[in-house]
């Protein structure tokens, strides 16, 4: 088998693995199952707390990082090379966001993101995040906000990288998946700025 069609494989499976739709099948299971007409009709952990509750939102948190994370860890545990694993990456993103069992709809991503930075980075760039994320969230009460906060540290912390270590794949990646977690909750932030 070659090595493109191996990696189109690996491919194909993290966009699948990135669709499964843990949040709806976690409200559905707790008595929600029309998760995606109600709130900002998303899939992912935000909408899931509003609706399902808050114990219900850390477990699809835990659920969607912990999907990404180990499909990653398995491609590295396979030697699979770095420009294969960021592709994955990519792929598990879009898989999330764009599920071909939920007809094109998703999540924002950031769960997601969660388990692929944890994978990437070091835990003290990822600690860094999550700090970030829980400082705005107490003084905001607002999920998707923390979540843009945490989002611009991550390119902050890639902007970072770039000018010290250059123009690394890793780095360009997570600067890319900065700018798409600030992206998908441009709506959060219309409404945000519009109260204020």
């Amino acid at each position: 088998m070659t090595l493109w069609y191996r990696s189109f494989l690996v491919f194909l499976g993290a966009y699948t693995v990135g669709a499964v739709p843990i949040g709806p099948l976690i409200a559905s299971w707790a008595g929600v199952p029309d998760l995606l007409e109600r709130g900002s009709k998303s899939a992912g952990a935000t909408n899931v707390a509003r609706h399902v509750g808050w114990p219900y939102f850390f477990l699809v948190l835990v659920l969607d990082a912990a999907k990404a994370f180990f499909y990653l860890k398995l491609l590295g545990y396979f030697n699979f090379p770095q420009s294969t694993i960021l592709l994955s990456a990519f792929a598990l993103l879009i898989g999330n966001s764009y599920s071909i069992f939920l007809r094109g709809r998703g999540g924002k991503g950031i769960a997601t993101g969660l388990g692929i930075v944890a994978f990437l980075v070091p835990i003290h760039f990822l600690f860094l995040c999550i700090v970030v994320w829980l400082v705005v969230l107490f003084f905001t009460h607002q999920i998707g906000i923390a979540s843009v906060a945490a989002a611009l540290a991550l390119i902050g912390m890639s902007a970072y990288c770039i000018s010290t270590q250059g123009e690394h794949d890793t780095n360009l990646f997570l600067l890319f998946m900065g700018l798409y977690g600030v992206w998908r909750h441009k709506q959060n932030l219309d409404s945000f700025f519009k109260k204020i």
